[in-house]
């Protein structure tokens, strides 16, 4: 089972929610084996996976890179980058 799963010890988070997303179950069960493959909790898979996005695949409108980014707002100019 779950025994040597790393968990983050008790009263450790700052201000802990549960989430309850719908998402298909071969969604779910994937990503239960990605954390139990890690040996770690699912939630704490969740809060590293969010800080890995967050310190390394975000672009400057706070979407991953490898998503499709939104279009600028009407006040907005866009900026290209160039390659």
């Amino acid at each position: 089972m779950e025994t040597d799963i790393k968990r983050r010890r008790r009263g450790t988070r700052v201000d802990p929610v549960q989430v309850n997303y719908q998402i298909s179950r071969e969604t779910k069960l994937q990503f239960e084996a990605m954390a139990n493959a890690a040996g770690v909790s699912k939630g704490v898979f969740f809060e590293e996976l969010v800080a890995h996005l967050t310190a390394t695949q975000l672009s400057d409108r706070g979407v991953p890179r490898w998503m499709p980014q939104p279009e600028p707002d009407e006040n907005e100019l866009p900026i290209r980058l160039s390659a």
